[in-house]
């Protein structure tokens, strides 16, 4: 069975993603049923900040 995708974007966008969002992110692709093996997409900012974080099952 896939876990379904997911995609989290950060409250702030200017200052990005914090540890904390990151970490609600994290438990709850776990919780869904996601392996290690689930890739990940990220969306970054000029200076690298995370604005939005996503789930892909690869088939």
């Amino acid at each position: 069975m896939k876990a379904p995708s997911m995609t989290v974007t950060a409250e702030d966008k200017k200052t990005g993603m914090t540890l904390g969002e990151l970490s609600k992110f994290v438990s709850w692709a776990y919780a869904q049923g996601s392996y290690d093996a689930t890739t990940i997409r990220i969306t970054t900012g000029f200076t690298y900040q995370i604005k939005t974080i996503s789930t892909r099952e690869d088939n």
